[in-house]
């Protein structure tokens, strides 16, 4: 049906069908409905109601599983082997719906960067659930999450995804640290994706008003403070490792200039991240030196191919004095030095 509103109400019938009688979500994965109704082409209406129905599935069978309901139903059948009995309080059943879900883990992550507020909201309580049953995985989920730092249209979003974080950061110190340099290129893309239509382009910066002062902090300032990297010195250069490793590149790799937006909102990040020591951006410093002794050459050839001249020299023309030394009638008065002492 092209009806919205008939989706909407089928999608919820089939929820409790779907609750019910797990193995027929098999049967709507093989008939590709499950595909359909997350898609592009599906209407925001049914993509949130979609992500809704699979969160009440989830939520349903774990309940079910706690229970103790589903323990109960393998227990009552006869023809049970013994390591199916062994193998804890789950039946059949109890892993269809989680392996079906896992199989478009792929479109959920593509789905945060959706245009309308609410789907993206949707994905990530549901990725949300999807996290803490462990039927995905967290190094891959970090980024994504890290991307949504940059809805700021979406405040509730941006909480949600940052609560997130903050749980996989207590039970995984050092994952953000090792992600962070995947979440600051998966927030560039999100912005790019989300924000490009109104012009407003890729930014690492939000303004807020503190006392009458206008305030700048960066979109990733709220989980380095919450995470309490802030005060471990050892996470903290990790992070700015991490940022300055977008910088680095191979020998012999030729300069893409298509990276430079990209650099240029990881430069921002770098210059208003929330520094409390001053050994913080000495470490910047350092290592930046350490990547234009490397790569500085290359880069100002690159630079100079760019602007169609020497930047190495910014007087490349021949000034006043030159020329009177060239012709050889350099008055050092005409030009207030002193002449020669004999």
């Amino acid at each position: 049906k092209k009806d919205e509103s008939s989706k909407v109400l089928a999608l919820r019938a089939m929820n409790g069908v779907f609750i019910s009688r797990p193995r027929v979500v098999l049967a709507a994965e093989q008939l590709g409905i499950i595909s359909s109704v997350i898609s592009d082409d599906a209407p925001p209406s049914v993509q949130i109601e979609s992500l809704k129905c699979w969160r009440d599935i989830l939520l349903a069978e774990e309940k079910r599983i706690e229970s103790g309901a589903a323990r109960a139903k393998m227990m009552a059948e006869k023809k049970v082997a013994l390591s199916k009995r062994i193998s804890g309080d789950q039946d059949g059943d109890a892993c269809i719906s989680g392996s079906v879900l896992t199989k478009h883990a792929r479109r959920l992550y593509e789905m945060k960067e959706s245009k309308d507020d609410k789907v993206r909201l949707m994905v990530i309580d549901l990725i949300g659930h999807l996290l803490r049953q462990g039927l995905i995985n967290p190094m891959e989920t970090v980024p994504h999450l890290l991307a949504v730092q940059g809805d700021v249209k979406s405040p509730q979003t941006r909480a949600l995804a940052l609560k997130l974080l903050i749980n996989e950061g207590e039970k995984r110190p050092e994952m953000l640290r090792q992600r962070v340099c995947a979440g600051i290129v998966q927030a560039y893309h999100f912005q790019n994706s989300v924000y490009n239509a109104s012009g407003r382009g890729a930014t690492a910066l939000l303004t807020r008003d503190e006392a009458g002062r206008c305030v700048t902090e960066t979109i990733f300032d709220a989980v380095i403070k919450e995470s309490g990297m802030k005060n471990k010195r050892a996470q903290r250069q990790g992070l700015l490792k991490g940022i300055l490793s977008l910088f680095e590149k191979d020998p012999g790799e030729q300069f893409d200039h298509s990276k430079l937006p990209l650099l240029s909102f990881a430069a921002e990040i770098l210059a208003h991240l929330p520094y409390t020591t001053l050994n913080d951006p000495l470490f910047c410093v350092y290592n930046a030196s350490c990547i234009s002794t490397l790569d500085g050459q290359t880069v100002v050839k690159a630079l100079a191919e760019v602007v169609g001249g020497d930047v190495c020299d910014p007087n490349s023309g021949e000034d006043e004095i030159e020329q009177a030394v060239k012709k050889g009638n350099f008055d050092a008065k005409k030009f207030g030095l002193k002449g020669k002492e004999k």
